[in-house]
């Protein structure tokens, strides 16, 4: 195997054996980040698409895409506590041997009330993921002739590369508090929550060759977020914050939206009018400053971000980062149910 496979089946594989994906709006991956956060929002039924692209300046982006589906039992019926279920499905892409890693998980949760201004929750993910390889697009020293490239020369390769699959297990707890008041759109509203989650806890295998000590690192989190109405006015605050620590690597995000409602609460022609916009930023520390978009309508929320890359590769990336897009659908309509933002 020459030096061109190398860089490009190592080094991806080295990647995900350190450190998942990831999205910078994490706010919008709740079951990728906590199992224990389905069925925590504003209604009963929530769908989540997500996408990213990154590194578009080494010529063979990362894509990554989730799509999420949770939902509520019991939450008009029972007092004090409800059950959540839920479906998330990944797929990343890297470089150009197209590394790719597919995971599909199937999430259970339940919250318990334990008084008026607090609440907690529990949650359990488990599924499989299936990683696979494609050397179509590779290159290597057997396919040169005098210094000449012929893409009809054989790659010299003699490991097949067969997908390879197995389980994977999450688990995580949170903690919520609200404080709710009288008014309609909940300008001094104060909600935050906090949760913790174990990931990778069977420590699944990760290998294509026979390697020593290939199983996948378990990767603890810890992460919070909040809502801070401004009494008086129609802007709120929404602070959070994102620790990840997966074998020799961590992952630390800090950042918040400024949120502004732009319209009055009603009903025109059948449509509900409640909208809201927030703009503000992340930092992801050692690697990227993240802008940040969002426009919530009735029961969708669009964000947008770009990471501008901030490390050492910059000089290669010219600080070329990652567009990534989320789009969310919440029923019932959050802003008449809860009276709050759709954003936590």
């Amino acid at each position: 195997m020459t030096i061109v496979v190398i860089i490009f089946l190592v080094l991806p594989f080295t990647i995900s054996r350190a450190q998942d994906y990831h999205f910078s709006q994490y706010s919008s991956t709740p079951l990728a980040i906590n199992p224990a956060y389905a069925g925590t929002y504003g209604g009963t039924h929530r769908i989540i698409l997500n996408y990213k692209d990154q590194w578009k300046a080494f010529g063979a982006p990362y894509k990554t895409y989730a799509f999420s589906y949770d939902f509520v039992l019991f939450k008009d019926k029972w007092d004090n506590m409800t059950l959540a279920g839920g479906l998330l499905l990944t797929q990343d892409e890297a470089g150009y041997t197209n590394f790719r890693n597919t995971n599909v998980s199937l999430t259970a949760a339940s919250m318990i009330k334990l008084n008026d201004h607090h609440a907690a929750s529990a949650g359990l993910q488990g599924g499989f993921a299936q990683r696979s390889i494609d050397l179509t697009e590779a290159t290597t020293d057997n396919q040169f002739d005098n210094g000449t490239y012929s893409s009809t020369n054989n790659l010299g390769e003699t490991n097949s590369f067969g997908s390879q699959s197995n389980g994977d297990f999450t688990a995580g707890v949170s903690w919520m508090f609200t404080k709710n008041t009288k008014n309609r759109f909940a300008e001094d509203q104060i909600k935050a929550r906090i949760g913790i989650a174990l990931y990778h806890l069977n420590r699944p295998p990760q290998e294509f060759y026979d390697l020593n000590d290939s199983r996948l690192y378990s990767k603890f989190s810890i992460n919070g977020e909040g809502y801070i109405g401004l009494k008086g006015s129609r802007l709120g605050l929404v602070p959070s914050f994102l620790f990840a620590n997966q074998g020799p690597t961590k992952e630390i995000l800090v950042g918040s939206m400024f949120r502004y409602r732009i319209k009055e609460g009603g009903i025109t022609k059948g449509l509900p009018q409640e909208a809201g916009v927030a703009i503000g930023g992340y930092a992801r520390f050692g690697d990227a400053f993240i802008p940040a978009f969002t426009l919530e309508i009735a029961n969708f929320v669009l964000g947008i971000s770009y990471d501008v890359n901030m490390s050492d590769l910059k000089t290669s990336t010219g600080g070329q980062g990652g567009l990534e897009v989320s789009l969310k659908f919440v029923n019932p309509n959050p802003f008449i149910r809860a009276k709050t933002s759709t954003l936590l």
